[in-house]
């Protein structure tokens, strides 16, 4: 029987598991029949009344130990459990659809319930949990076990189900304010809160007779409160945290003896815990009244040292995130220390300072210590409690003298004095109290050459220097007497950017400029095409500016000046690219060894080359496929070829260029040379091998490829001057005879080719089939135009004529067919090709160019000859269409110099046949270790540093002094020293040197140079370096590269160096360290340098709004993190605060001293052992307060970081989204009912941005409506409903036919890689189109895989294959912002405080703010008393408690005004925050009546006739006491609507005022007069919410007549009022006694009101 009891108890809920109501109403329906169910199997097994019944009950009891029916059961109990949660979740989705601003918050809370894994019912299918019991269980038993798990698991569901209510309801709420009310406080069980409260009692306890356990419980208290943020307590049972405060508060106040140390430390510990516990709680009334009880508390505790709490700080840091208006609060690393920044600035008066003194300063956060020439001297700063320029000590036997440099530092306690011109290794240690000298410290070793700088940071000795590579590095110290080295920090000095000069498409900039990248990651290389430019990342990431068609991206590329990524498959790591000289594609080298090709292929240069020519069209990045069983470690480019370097030291060719190559392009000449680099020019190759040789092969018509015996360099002699004069010229006439051959022939792919009869070439004069190597080619009756003669073959194009060399679709296998010399035909002059047949064409082509830029020239300035060299007046342009005139005669006359008219054939043959691979000589033995080519000149870098040049040589690039052309390598002899690295652009050079410099020659036209022209000969043929760039300058060149006419360099420029750090001013804390250059002959290189201490990442500030601190005197506060700076000149003493360069500081005076939690006097100090006073604490607590008020009343808040991060976001348009198409093909029709659904799922393999979807149209016009799921990462293989994470509204669209209209959500929506979503649609109208051939993996453009698959929540056909939502818009998150110079210094978190934490309105408000406004105002007026015979340094600490005085005061008064604002609004259309009582009525009564007592008194006039005041002193405590009185008079006529809430309660306040105002005058009572509350009282009638006919009676007669009229007013006009606030109008007419203080005078009174009113 015990059993079935114990069953039943258990059934019934009645045991020691708690049971569950049949329905919490979450959504989650717990099932009320279980305990049902297994009760009657518990009851029948454990009851047996009868005979007949015993068998059935054994039955029972065998059908149950089988284990069948209770299995049965068991899951029957699970099914149904789970199916209805499913039919609850979809009954609910279908009741009511998720508005916008709801769906916004439910995607902030829906990561909670994304936490729930697969095994809790996400995946929908039923589980069922595995029960182990042991062996020969009883029923019982498993009926226990079964039952406890049912209940486990409804328990579970349950909480998950509220946790999910609960946010998306907060998240619902409209306004903060009730937000914050919904939030439930957290029910502990009972046990727990005695118990908790027991503890609390015990420590109350042990105050007395175990004080050092009450210490010890206490200290672990504190360690627990002040590790909680603000407000962090809010949800816990206010009964165990009201238990807590009176022990606290109970604790802080008690009075000890000062004999008790062991008391004095537990009041000073629970003096912290009681801040704590109320700034966790949150609750304002809590605050406050702990507030008052220290403040008023005028024992000896008073002036009590407490540890400052860590959740202080973070209050602090909260309501300066107020006053900032963000959540991240900018410090001076991420600042600067800018003008706007100054908080105040003092002058110290008590010292004696020459103007031009050299100074030093030096702080501990509660002192300034000053070094001059005539002692040191001891400060107040105005920080913890110090008296505000007063010198405390000084001693004269420190000094700074002008003969010795002196240095002074502050560190563990102790100040440090050096003098640095004994070079001494120790520092005297000096007591910061007295001044005395106690001991010697040893100093880290400093040399004399001022490598090494030392300075302090308030807690360590630091040393910034010197080491390898120009670097220097932060060493901290510990101060003993044998400094151990703590710490070693590197200094990230260098900032490293990439430079460019030249011109390009892309960059129009002529001058040396840094090239702004846009993004965070570090740039390494830089290479440019004709149209694009490639950079390449430290990371391996490649980013690309220009034309983005050029490189197959079809839209998404970035705008002029800007760099996007490149997008690759994979994404692999890129180690090399390589982009040729006015070139149309690039090569990307993988980490994996696999080549990437990139932009046009027009010549066979991506390796799939085939004999019909194809039309050249740019790829986005794409594997070589004949290179995919190779590792490449090098590629190289030219403009239609493309080399390759193996890690086996195999060269392979593609393009043009390959005519010495095999069936597998490998370049069969080079076969048993370990290849490791390749360099291409125009129509040359140079390549370095394993053991240092130079081999070239290629054209070789201006010695380009380095093998001429001498006939290039005699040849090149005859050029004389005038090849300078038309080296620059020969650039342009290119140009224009390029656009001239363009305009003659076709359009590049229009060409119409035929195969028929061989024909004679319009261009060139050779065969079309054949080129120069036909047979007929002698023939003289041969014309452009006509039949060659030789037989059938290609006939070239058919509409200009041309062959398919002259117009560039000849590869490699059709040149070799042709012959050699057709396939260099395009890298030739035409005027050493064409044959003499055709010589009239040519003149008459020069001709028409002639007088085309003749004509072009008249439109230009500078009309006339040009003399050369001479003074240049006209820029380069000019220059050379100036010269172009006598070009023909130049040309004339050079041909006839070489040869005569019948020699033309005759010429070199070096110049117009291409070399095959072979060795350079070089005149010494050493070995090669880099090579570059320009268009036509090669450059060598040998192994001792020396160049090496050959080839064209007329623009000056080879670096000669001359513009002769060199056939062999010739040494450059100008360079100053060894180089480390060379680079060739089209026709210039620039070579890097090992101190940094970069010494450049060659082509100037384009700024390629980065140097200023010179007015000289040759001047741009001999090497000279980049202005402003090597080691002595600090900013050290670290890579060149060249591309076409423009010159790239990396540049690492120091921030400081030696010589700036030596005449810098330091400062420093434990975060960061300063430097502020002091010397005045120098312009300084920054304002500001400041260095994270964290990273050692560095930022220089030299803008405008930053403050020129130039000089000495400077000093960072390490406990208040505010900067010192003293000016000799004005004896003035400066503090900078960080915070205040960006604080919203209301602009009236009065709004500013209420935002004083900033100034010295309530700032409190930061760091782990920090200290402060209580009352200093309570003052900055009320501060807060006053701060947070003041704030929200001017309605300035502080935005969340995610807000923050929505306020900046970019609005898209649909253009600036890419597109995935799903199908290839369109289909048929797609026809809709009223409740088909369209709906495909996908997922990608990168995060992006999903902006809409694109739908099909095109037969008329549709509504539709779009939804986004999320299914999770698993959503794959198991499709379940999902989240609906965004949706539109029904809109209206239409499209042409075979279009897709682009339906975008209202913001986009960030997709997790992995992660599966469904695509939903519902669209009404007529048929429309649809696709077909759908793709269930596609690759986009930004190589971004995405998966399809169908979706069960389609239901009209749309799947994978065929149907509607053909598109997906997406973009790819990027980071706009610009690149930060240095990693921003680690900022703690910052809590967002809630409107509640100041304005939770109570009764405890108003009873601590009045306590604590008569204590202020009474012992300001007692302290004002006192002044009366002090003098000196006692009247001015007791002026500046006055001060503290004055701010308490007028702090309360202004929370009085607003908290009664807040429960009484005086707009009738505001409603109230706070529903009214009696007892708050009785605290607005008692607040009048405090109010109209500190009015009524009036200041002692004797105070104004006192003789100890000569300098004035005595207008300072009167301007004190005005303030409260003014703040006062603002509060009273602010609530003068509350006070008097009534017409006759007003009526009756004037009358009794005048009337003891008359009585004041006729006794010559001033000590209590009546006129400030009177004058208040007229300012609040002035308010225009006040009916002034409804309050003064204008006709009356008699006094009888007059109390029928206020008694008339009374009841007429009060109605409204007594209706809004009844207890408030009761409450104040009692106060009042309208009908008991009606004068008998009255009538006088009014004639005086009315009299004055009517003369107003």
């Amino acid at each position: 029987m015990m059993c079935a009891a114990a069953a039943a108890a258990a059934a019934g809920g009645g045991g020691i598991l708690p049971s569950l109501s049949p329905s919490v109403g979450l959504g989650v329906r717990v099932i009320s029949g279980v305990g049902a169910d297994l009760t009657t199997i518990g009851s029948g097994m454990g009851s047996c009344p009868t005979l007949g019944a015993q068998s059935d009950c054994r039955t029972r009891y065998q059908l149950l130990l089988s284990g069948r029916a209770l299995a049965e059961r068991y899951r029957r109990i699970y099914t149904t459990a789970i199916n209805d949660k499913e039919q609850g979740i979809n009954q609910g989705r279908g009741k009511k659809a998720l508005g916008k601003k709801k769906l916004k918050r439910r995607q902030k809370v829906k990561s909670k319930v994304k936490s729930r894994t697969k095994a809790e019912g996400l995946d929908g299918a039923l589980f069922v949990p595995d029960i182990k019991l042991h062996s020969n269980p009883s029923a019982f038993n498993v009926y226990c076990n079964v039952r406890h798990c049912v209940l486990d698991w409804q328990q579970k569901e349950a909480s998950l189900a509220l946790a999910s209510r609960t946010s998306v309801q907060s998240g619902d709420s409209d306004s903060e304010e009730e937000e914050e009310y919904r939030e439930p406080a957290i029910k502990l069980p009972k046990i727990i809160g005695i118990g908790l409260c027991g503890v609390f009692e015990l420590i109350k306890e042990t105050r007395f007779s175990h004080p050092l356990l009450c210490l010890r419980s206490l200290q672990a208290l504190l360690d627990m409160l002040q590790g909680q943020q603000p407000e962090g307590f809010q949800t816990e049972p206010p009964d165990v945290l009201e238990s807590l405060f009176q022990l606290l508060l109970e604790t802080t106040v008690r009075s000890t003896g000062a004999n008790d140390p062991t008391g004095q430390d537990i009041t000073a510990l629970s003096c912290a815990c009681l801040f704590s516990l109320v700034v966790a709680w949150g609750d304002t009334g809590k605050i406050l009244q702990a507030v008052s009880a220290i403040l008023t508390n005028n024992g000896s505790h008073a002036c009590q040292t407490i540890q400052v709490p860590t959740i202080l700080n973070a209050l602090q840091r909260s309501v300066q995130a107020v006053l900032v208006g963000k959540i991240q609060i900018q410090d001076w690393f991420g600042n600067g220390i800018k003008r706007a920044a100054l908080m105040n600035k003092w002058v110290l008066k008590e010292v004696s300072i020459d103007e031009d003194e050299r100074c030093l300063l030096q702080t501990d956060g509660s002192f300034l210590y000053l070094l001059c020439k005539d002692g040191l001297y001891k400060v107040g700063s105005g920080y913890s409690g110090t008296v505000r320029g007063h010198v405390y000590n000084s001693t004269s036997r420190i000094r700074n003298r002008k003969e010795k440099r002196s240095w002074l530092g502050f560190a563990q306690g102790y100040l440090l004095y050096r003098d640095t011109s004994n070079h001494s290794m120790s520092a005297i240690k000096i007591n910061p109290e007295t001044l005395e000298h106690e001991g010697v410290v040893t100093m880290p070793g400093q040399h004399s050459d001022g490598q090494n700088i030392i300075f302090t940071d308030g807690e360590y000795i630091n040393q910034i220097a010197a080491c390898k590579d120009d670097g220097f590095v932060v060493r901290i110290y510990t101060m003993s007497s044998d400094p151990a080295l703590q710490q070693e920090l590197q200094l990230k000095l260098a900032r490293k950017c990439l430079h460019a000069c030249g011109i390009s498409l892309f960059d129009l900039e002529k001058d040396l400029h840094i090239i702004s990248t846009g993004f965070d990651e570090e740039a390494a290389l830089l290479g440019a095409g004709r149209e694009f430019a490639l950079m390449k990342t430290a990371s391996g990431k490649i980013y690309y500016t220009g034309k983005y068609q050029s490189l197959g991206i079809k839209q998404g590329g970035p705008s002029a000046g800007k760099w996007v990524e490149l997008p690759i498959t994979k994404s692999p790591k890129i180690i090399q690219f390589s982009v040729g000289h006015d070139g149309s594609h690039a090569l990307l080298v993988a980490e994996d060894g696999s080549v990437f090709f990139t932009g046009s292929a027009s010549k066979g240069e991506d390796g799939e080359s085939t004999k019909s020519r194809r039309q050249p069209k740019p790829y986005k990045p794409k594997k070589m496929i004949k290179l995919e069983t190779k590792i490449a470690v090098h590629t190289a480019c030219n403009n239609g070829s493309s080399s390759i370097v193996t890690k086996d030291g195999e060269l392979y060719m593609f393009g043009k260029d390959a005519i010495y190559s095999d069936s597998t392009c490998q370049v069969t000449d080079l076969k048993g040379h370990f290849v490791t680099q390749v360099a291409m020019g125009k129509a040359h190759t140079c390549v370095l091998t394993k053991n240092g040789e130079v081999w070239t092969f290629g054209v070789n018509n201006k010695g380009q490829c380095g093998r001429d015996t001498g006939a290039m360099s005699q040849a090149g002699k005859a050029f004389g001057v005038e090849s300078m004069a038309t080296a620059m010229d020969e650039d342009l006439e290119d140009e224009l005879e390029d656009k001239e051959e363009k305009s003659m022939m076709c359009q590049p792919g229009m060409h119409k080719w035929k195969l028929d009869q061989c024909m004679v070439c319009t261009v060139c004069g050779d065969c079309t089939g054949y080129g120069a190597s036909c047979v007929s080619s002698g023939r003289p009756d041969r014309v452009p135009g006509g039949i060659c003669g030789c037989g059938s073959g290609e006939s070239g194009c058919s509409a200009c004529g041309c062959c398919k060399a002259c117009a560039r679709e000849l590869d490699g296998q059709e040149a070799r067919q042709r012959g050699i010399f057709d396939a260099v035909k395009e890298m030739i002059p035409l005027d050493l090709l064409l044959g003499v047949n055709i010589e009239e064409h040519i003149q008459i082509r020069q001709e028409e160019k002639r007088q085309r830029i003749n004509r072009r020239h008249r439109l230009e300035e500078g009309r006339g000859p040009l003399v050369f060299p001479g003074p240049i007046f006209m820029n380069q342009r000019e220059q050379a269409l100036a010269r172009i005139r006598p070009l023909q005669a130049l040309r004339h006359k050079r041909d006839k110099h070489k040869d005569g008219s019948s020699e033309r054939g005759e010429k070199d043959a070096s110049k117009i046949t291409t070399y095959p691979p072979g060795a350079v000589r070089f005149d010494s033995e050493l070995r090669a270790v880099q090579v570059s080519c320009g268009f036509h000149h090669s450059v060598v870098l040998m192994e001792n540093g020396d160049v090496f040049t050959f080839g064209y040589g007329q623009h000056g690039q080879l670096g000669h002094g001359d513009v002769n052309s060199r056939g062999s390598p010739t040494l450059v002899q100008a360079l100053p020293g060894p180089s480390v690295q060379v680079t060739a652009g089209s026709n210039h050079t620039a070579v890097l040197l090992m101190d940094g410099q970069v010494f450049t020659f060659g082509s100037f036209s384009k700024g390629q140079l980065g140097r200023p022209i010179l007015d000289m000969p040759y001047w741009n043929a001999k090497p000279s370096p980049m202005p402003n760039i090597g080691a002595k300058y600090g900013r050290k060149a670290t890579w060149i590269g060249a591309s076409g006419d423009q010159t790239f360099l990396r540049i690492d420029e120091a921030l400081i160096n030696s010589h700036v750090l030596a005449t810098s001013e330091i400062f420093a804390s434990k975060h960061i360290i300063g430097l502020v250059p002091s010397s005045v002959s120098e312009p300084p290189p920054f304002k500001c340098l400041l260095i994270n201490k964290m990273d050692g990442s560095c930022r220089t500030f030299n803008d405008s709004e930053q403050e020129d601190l130039q000089g000495f005197g400077l000093c960072l506060d390490p406990v208040y993190d505010v900067i010192w700076r003293f000016l000799p000149a004005s004896k003035e003493m400066w503090c900078y605060n960080a915070v205040i360069a960006d604080a919203r500081m209301p602009s009236a005076t009065d709004l500013q001293a209420r935002c004083s939690i900033l100034s010295p006097e309530l700032a409190l100090p930061s760091g782990s052992h920090a200290t402060t006073t209580r009352s200093h604490g309570a003052l900055h607590i009320l501060g807060c307060l006053d701060t947070l008020a003041a704030m929200q009343e001017l309605k300035m808040g502080v935005a969340s970081a995610e807000e923050e991060t929505q306020a900046v976001m970019k609005v898209y348009s649909k253009e600036d989204y890419s597109v995935v198409n799903r199908f290839e093909s369109h289909g048929g029709g797609w026809g809709y009912s009223a409740h088909s659904v369209e709906a495909i799922r996908f997922c990608a393999d990168a995060d992006i941005l999903l902006g809409g979807l694109g739908l099909f149209g095109g037969r008329g016009e549709y509504t539709a409506k779009i939804k986004l799921f999320e299914l999770g990462p698993d959503g794959g293989d198991h499709e379940t409903d999902g989240d609906l994470l965004a949706e539109t509204d029904v809109l209206a669209y239409d499209c042409a036919a075979r279009e897709k209209y682009a339906m975008m959500f209202d913001e986009p929506v960030l997709l997790q890689l992995g992660w599966w979503y469904v695509a939903w649609a519902r669209v009404s109208g007529p048929s429309s189109d649809c696709g077909s051939h759908g793709q269930a993996t596609i690759t986009t453009d930004d190589g971004v895989v995405f998966q399809f698959k169908s979706s069960k929540k389609s239901n009209n056909g749309t799947d994978v294959n065929a149907g509607q939502i053909p598109q997906l818009l997406y973009r790819l998150p990027s980071n706009d912002g610009n690149a930060s110079k240095g990693k921003q210094q680690t900022s703690e978190p910052v809590h967002i405080l809630k409107r509640s934490f100041a304005r939770t309105v109570s009764v405890e408000c108003f009873e601590s703010l009045l306590s604590v406004l008569h204590w202020s105002w009474t012992t300001l007026v007692l302290g004002v008393e006192e002044l009366r015979g002090l003098k000196g340094f006692q009247y001015t600490a007791t002026l500046l408690d006055l001060e503290r005085l004055r701010f308490v005061g007028t702090c309360c008064l202004r929370l009085l005004r607003v908290y009664i604002c807040e429960i009484f609004p005086i707009a009738a259309s505001t409603k109230a925050v706070v529903e009214e009582s009696s007892k708050l009525a009785e605290c607005v009564g008692k607040t009048r009546s405090l109010l109209k007592k500190i009015l009524s008194e009036g200041m002692d006039n004797c105070l104004t006739k006192l003789d100890n005041d000569p300098q004035g002193y005595l207008s300072q405590p009167l301007t004190l006491l005005e303030a409260v009185l003014q703040e006062c008079h603002n509060t009273f006529t602010a609530c003068f609507h509350s006070f008097y809430p009534t017409p006759a309660l007003q009526w009756a306040c004037l009358c009794d005022l005048l009337n003891c105002l008359d009585q004041d005058i006729a006794e010559a009572n001033f000590r209590t007069s009546s006129s400030r509350l009177l004058a208040a009282v007229m300012s609040a009638l002035c308010n225009t919410s006040v009916k002034l006919t409804s309050i003064l009676p204008i006709a009356y007669d008699g006094e009888v007549l007059l109390r029928s009229l206020v008694k008339q007013v009374s009841t007429e006009n009060d109605s409204a009022l007594a209706h809004r606030f009844p207890l408030l109008v009761a409450h104040m007419e009692k106060l009042s006694h309208v009908g008991f203080h009606l004068c008998h005078s009255v009538l006088v009174p009014l004639d005086l009101v009315l009299s004055k009113s009517f003369l107003n």
